[in-house]
């Protein structure tokens, strides 16, 4: 059985009263007519029936058979009243008031008992009674008009009760579907407050990373050109090295061939010697310096590359939640069209929602799109770093080796100069071993300029990740714009639907 959502214990009230009034506008008349003592029974009848009406007022049965009988007894007592007093024509209204009365319930199937009840009551008072029932004139022909002008407003009173309880139904059933409305609606702005809560911290997560990898790389591009500048110096070291060593071994020729200075030549050259031999320990002190701010340098990289995969992880989170803000704007919208008229302004808000949900998501794939680059860019820095490492690594194996040649050329100078007498073949052995210095030399100057070349290259790299963090930061920070944004409609809208509920 459906839920009878209508409320009639107000309608027993009124009904209470209209029976009361009844009463008193009945037997009043008539005993200030007729006298207390000529109009005791009327009396008595008139406080039976207030007595009758306030114990089915009180009494436990069902509501519809109270309401039945709340009409039943007026119906009763100008039954008798006809039968007792004879015709007059109000009696006949309080018929139609306990019409009325029956109507004042909206429940078709008790106008249909009580119009059966009626009409067996006409119907058997014009057969034992039509004068009493009608008076003067107790033709068929009256008591026909009678009936059907009763049954025709009982017929109106019908359909009047038939539509207001359809009425009364549906606008329970609206009130229903619009409270649940509500809640759905409620429970999908929760929702979003608590993903608006999440993505908020997560892009002051990812603010703070970038923040870091930008204050990183900003360090590192000045490392990196630090390091630019001590290898183009290295090299431009090793060029005048070269440029020396190949002075020293014209000398060393001029020598052989002018054996009468040879030993003042061979002071001088001993001299230049030292020189070239602290330049060399000069040069390998700056290899080492290159070699630990490329290890730096390859290592910084490498955190750099940890940190995008950590900005890719925050950034997959951050689209997860736009997608699940999409997917509730779209149930919102869903739900608002279905509640019609009273959805529209739900309408509106679930489609803010989903265009910055919207927004939102491409704004995370365009950042996800510029940390890849930055990944690759990275990762292009590091094999770059790592290359410049072996090469440092390879030129101050070399550099060692040349030391030790200056440091052999030294001592082969002292001896030379101790022992003149061994001068021709020690002089020989000298040129050999400058020109295969030279050859170091010539080799660490290529790879200074390859290294140079690397390195180079890894400041645009690196200047090129830099912008591209930039970039970054600026899509965070607007980002972040458009989370406060998302944040601040649902909580406008959370109050609106506060409001709506109130009311």
């Amino acid at each position: 059985m459906k839920q009878d959502n209508y409320n009639t214990q107000r309608v027993h009230k009124v009904n209470l009263v209209l029976l009361t009034a009844l009463v008193f506008l009945i037997v009043v008349p008539i005993t200030v007519e007729r006298g207390v003592s000529d109009s005791a029974g009327i009396i008595v009848a008139g406080a039976l029936v207030l007595l009758l009406s306030a114990v089915n007022y009180f009494l436990p049965i069902p509501e519809y058979l109270k309401g039945l009988f709340f009409a039943l007894l007026p119906n009763i007592v100008v039954v008798a009243l006809f039968n007792l007093d004879g015709f007059a024509l109000n009696k006949h209204y309080l018929i139609l008031l306990t019409l009325a009365m029956v109507t004042l319930y909206l429940k078709k199937e008790l106008i249909l008992v009580f119009s059966l009840i009626v009409n067996a009551a006409y119907i058997s008072m014009y057969m034992f009674n039509p004068s009493g029932l009608l008076g003067s004139e107790q033709g068929l022909k009256a008591f026909i008009t009678v009936f059907f002008i009763v049954n025709g407003i009982m017929c109106a009173f019908f359909y009047i009760s038939k539509w207001g309880r359809d009425l009364i139904e549906e606008s329970y059933k609206k009130e229903l579907e619009a409270k649940n409305l509500v809640e759905k609606l409620k429970v999908t702005f929760s929702s979003i407050e608590e993903g608006t809560i999440t993505l908020e911290g997560n892009i002051n997560h990812f603010h703070s990373s970038i923040t870091t990898i930008y204050e990183s790389s900003h360090h590192i591009l000045d490392s990196v050109q630090e390091m630019a500048a001590g290898i183009q110096e290295e090299a431009n070291n090793i060029s005048h090295v070269n440029e020396w060593m190949g002075n020293s071994l014209q000398k060393v020729n001029h020598t052989i061939s002018i054996s009468e200075g040879i030993v003042e030549k061979s002071d001088e050259m001993n001299g230049k010697v030292q020189d070239g031999w602290n330049k060399i320990n000069q040069v390998t002190s700056h290899m080492e310096t290159v070699n630990s701010a490329i290890s730096t340098t390859a290592l910084t990289v490498t955190e750099l590359q940890t940190s995008l995969e950590t900005v890719n992880t925050l950034l997959e989170g951050i689209k997860q939640i736009a997608d699940q803000t999409n997917l509730l704007a779209l149930n919102a919208a869903i739900e608002s069209a279905r509640a019609g008229e009273h959805g529209k302004g739900f309408a509106v808000v679930a489609d803010e929602v989903r265009k910055l949900a919207e927004q939102s998501a491409n704004i995370t794939v365009s950042i996800a799109d510029v940390t890849n680059t930055l990944f690759h860019k990275s990762k292009e820095a590091q094999v770059k770093s790592i290359e410049g490492e072996h090469a440092v690594m390879e030129g101050q194996h070399l550099l060692n080796e040349v030391s030790s040649f200056f440091s052999e050329i030294k001592d082969s100078f002292q001896e030379t100069n101790a022992e003149l007498s061994k001068g021709m073949e020690e002089v020989k052995s000298a040129t050999d071993n400058f020109t295969h210095i030279q050859e170091q030399i010539e080799n660490i100057a290529n790879i200074s300029e390859e290294n140079s070349a690397s390195t180079q290259e890894i400041v645009a790299t690196l200047e090129d990740e830099h912008h591209l963090i930039t970039s970054i930061n600026e899509a965070v920070t607007e980002l972040n714009h458009v989370s406060l944004q998302l944040k601040e409609l649902v909580n406008g809208d959370k109050g609106f639907s506060g409001n709506q509920s109130g009311q």
